[in-house]
């Protein structure tokens, strides 16, 4: 069963353009031109392998050819080393920094990440700025809100650490940890946290769920896998997936894309996974 487009963010994972093989992107982009337009594309971060300028253009040339608007949120990846600034990156993809919303008819999408790309206990620390920003933007609409950021909530989607990244590991998970949950349950518009990073399985615990952020409050955390390959060796043969989420009042759907069989695929065993919101 296809979803309402104009109802559906289609979230894609990690890209690493420069180190994707060609095979894959190509697979991706031919299928999707069989789809339909959704409402918005959303790179969840990782577009490029090592954040040059190379591998920017391969990037945009990717996502310049999807059939609808797309924006693309920071990954630790696009400032590897920290060779090029966040604002470096801004320009590169039409932003004017990591910090950023796109509007859409039924929900907010707010955009957000760390001010450099820094190592373990660091990695993926979101400075006060960006968590006023993000406190702002839900306070400033009434509308339904999910947060983009790469770095996925911690102790969210899980899996076995010898052959995968999880949120439980130092360098894979938002922080202030503390800080964001209680910003986030502060805000009953906070919907959804959209993130990537661990290039995990779709059989990944956790992958899509609901997460606890004080008592009596919640929100959906949904991980957008990996498109250059899954597990910490990132095999090139590995499931070409991504997701695509339908909003709907009090209702997220999500839907997996097959794009090698050019197929929809079932999630935890259903071909539509359905969750309150």
């Amino acid at each position: 069963m296809s979803p309402d487009w104009d109802r559906t963010v289609h979230c894609l994972g990690d890209l690493h353009a420069g180190a994707i093989t060609s095979v894959r992107m190509e697979a991706v982009s031919r299928d999707i031109e069989l789809l339909g337009p959704p409402a918005l594309h959303v790179q969840v971060g990782d577009a490029t392998e090592g954040g040059r300028e190379d591998e920017d253009e391969l990037a945009r040339t990717f996502l310049d050819g999807l059939p609808a608007k797309w924006v693309s949120a920071l990954g630790n990846h696009d400032i590897l080393h920290n060779h090029r600034t966040v604002s470096d990156w801004g320009r590169a993809y039409g932003q004017r920094s990591q910090n950023f919303t796109a509007e859409l008819d039924f929900v907010r999408l707010i955009v957000i990440g760390p001010d450099r790309n820094d190592p373990g206990q660091r990695a993926g620390r979101l400075s006060s700025a960006t968590l006023s920003f993000l406190e702002r933007e839900l306070a400033r609409t009434g509308k339904d809100c999910w947060v983009v950021c790469h770095w996925p909530l911690l102790r969210t989607v899980m899996g076995d650490p010898r052959l995968h990244f999880t949120s439980a590991m130092e360098a894979f998970h938002a922080k202030p940890d503390a800080k964001i949950r209680e910003l986030l349950a502060h805000h009953q518009n906070a919907k959804v946290w959209l993130s990537g990073h661990t290039h995990s399985p779709l059989s990944a615990p956790g992958l899509i769920k609901r997460t606890r952020l004080a008592p009596k409050r919640s929100i959906v955390t949904v991980n957008a896998s990996a498109l250059v390959g899954i597990g910490k060796r990132r095999d090139p043969r590995a499931p070409l997936c991504s997701l695509y989420l339908t909003h709907r009042p009090g209702c997220l759907e999500v839907r997996c894309r097959d794009h090698r069989a050019g197929a929809w695929r079932n999630v935890r065993g259903r071909e539509v996974e359905a969750l309150a919101v």
